[in-house]
């Protein structure tokens, strides 16, 4: 989706209606995946939420742009950069503590 058609969806519905749809289809995912868990709802209804929260925070990114005269896009992807090498320090942690059989060292 363009960032015209975010910029036309922020004209029509307000300024405010942008928190307040994240919120929502925030809360709306995170209730999906624990269905998803317990087996109460289907993977496409899992990935539906999932595509609704992608479409608002796209949404949030657009709006704080242009409200704020910031790159956020890029600011985003730096802190996912910063976020992602912690990620990859953890899972080194985790496999370090691991023999080659994959079970921990202290078994």
């Amino acid at each position: 989706m363009s960032n015209r058609t975010y910029q036309k969806a922020i004209k029509a519905f307000g300024e405010a209606d942008v928190i307040y749809k994240v919120i929502e289809e925030l809360s709306e995912l995170l209730v999906a995946i624990i269905h998803y868990r317990d087996g109460k709802i289907s993977l496409p209804k899992l990935i539906d939420e999932m595509a609704d929260v992608k479409i608002t925070t796209e949404k949030l990114e657009v709006y704080l742009t242009d409200k704020l005269s910031l790159d956020i896009v890029g600011f985003i992807s730096d802190a996912k950069k910063i976020k992602l090498q912690g990620l990859e320090k953890l899972i080194k942690k985790k496999n370090e503590g691991r023999g080659r059989n994959g079970r921990s060292k202290n078994t």
